[in-house]
């Protein structure tokens, strides 16, 4: 005989599972679900969703929701779009890292990292994934670009002028020299240096010599070509 007690019974979740979602929801990073509905609109957004861009999980869920395209940087946008357009005709996972603007209007960096899941109704695709907070070290990875970029123009380049240094000239000659003997092709030298250059230090000052040097050079920059290196190899040489 079929149990009247056990078709009436309502579901019961187990205390595991709600020790899942409250895992879910204390992460320090949003997790999300949404849903194509000609937009990705959000059907699920965790607690962290407040650390990461100011607002609730209801600012961002639901038919009157923030649409969460609205907050990416319009110059990231295509990139977020091309993963997730591979990610869904593979139905494989994604990775990518944007920008976003926060409620208090300050920009973020986040990393997403999500996949593409079949929908319940198999009407259409989800996508499920974890958003974290990644600002400071971006802005450490760009601090490190930044100087290495100034280390590097600082090794190779003459402070004053802006010309390139002794060193970057004698590497420039080198490989230019090789390419001349590999391809037969001609090479020229020229060495110059300003006439008179110390009774200019001596009558007007450095500063003013070293005014002179700097134009002198703008004219060198200004009469070659870009294929030629124009360097300071000492002095006024």
């Amino acid at each position: 005989m079929t149990n009247i007690a056990a078709l009436t019974t309502k579901p019961v979740i187990h205390k595991d599972a709600f020790d899942i979602i409250e895992l879910v929801q204390n992460l320090p990073g949003l997790a999300y679900r949404c849903r194509w509905t000609g937009t990705w609109a959000m059907e699920f957004v965790s607690n962290g969703c407040r650390r990461v861009t100011g607002y609730e999980p209801g600012d961002l869920v639901g038919d009157s929701s923030i649409p969460w395209q609205q907050l990416i940087h319009p110059d990231d946008f295509s990139q977020i779009a091309t993963e997730i357009t591979l990610a869904t005709a593979r139905r494989n996972s994604f990775q990518v890292v944007y920008r976003v603007s926060a409620k208090d209007g300050a920009q973020r960096w986040l990393m997403e990292e999500g996949r593409v899941v079949s929908a319940p109704d198999e009407k259409g695709v989800r996508l499920e994934g974890f958003i974290s907070d990644v600002t400071v070290r971006k802005q450490t990875e760009m601090s490190l670009r930044e100087a290495n970029r100034t280390i590097g123009r600082l090794i190779r380049e003459d402070p004053l002028t802006g010309l390139a240094n002794r060193r970057a000239l004698e590497e420039n000659i080198a490989r230019s020299m090789s390419f001349s003997g590999r391809w037969d092709q001609p090479l020229s030298i020229i060495m110059a240096d300003i006439d008179y250059f110390k009774a200019v230090n001596d009558r007007y000052g450095h500063l003013t010599g070293d005014e002179v040097l700097v134009c002198f050079s703008k004219l060198l920059k200004s009469a070659s070509r870009m294929e030629d290196i124009v360097a300071r190899f000492g002095g006024e040489e």
